[in-house]
């Protein structure tokens, strides 16, 4: 039932595209940047600087993320009509792991809406729960858009260098 909606694919393709491509083995480098980094800059964010998000950064980071999916669609759409001019060659490689990246993208954009929508909960009650839940789902929100910056930027560079390269072909 569910298997129309599983997301595991897209993130075991993402994550499959994080490797050498000499030795086609995982980085450790890679692995740092993509899970470690992004981990530790909402520790240093919430616990040392106590920096919560406010309703109106809440707000404009939905929108952003929102306007990103509707990119990044197209996007996939420009990879799409690459791949199926480029069949044979030996960037096909580098254009199907630059699809899986966008999708990954997309899904982040995706989920980090819904912590982002559970920092609107009102602080105002002292409850101990309610103060982990907002502890939580801010640390959530800036872990996931770390990732989407960075994966962003492997993105933005991968694109680079297809297009470059569609242009040199078509001199």
């Amino acid at each position: 039932m569910l298997e129309k909606i599983n997301i595991w694919c897209i993130i075991k393709d993402h994550l499959s595209t994080l490797k050498n491509d000499n030795s086609d083995k995982p980085e450790f480098k890679d692995y740092i940047l993509f899970l470690i980094i992004p981990y530790i800059i909402p520790l240093v964010l919430l616990c040392g600087f106590d920096l919560f998000l406010s309703d109106s950064l809440i707000n404009i980071l939905i929108t952003i993320l929102a306007i990103f999916v509707g990119l990044l669609l197209n996007v996939m759409v420009v990879i799409f009509d690459i791949i199926k001019k480029n069949e044979k060659t030996v960037k096909l490689r580098l254009i199907k792991e630059t699809y899986s990246n966008i999708s990954f993208a997309i899904l982040l954009s995706i989920i980090t809406i819904i912590p982002l929508i559970v920092c609107y909960l009102p602080n105002t009650s002292n409850k101990l729960s309610i103060k982990i839940t907002l502890m939580i789902s801010n640390g959530l929100s800036y872990y996931f858009l770390v990732l989407f910056f960075i994966t962003l930027l492997m993105i933005v560079r991968r694109i680079h260098v297809i297009l470059t390269d569609e242009i040199s072909n078509t001199n």
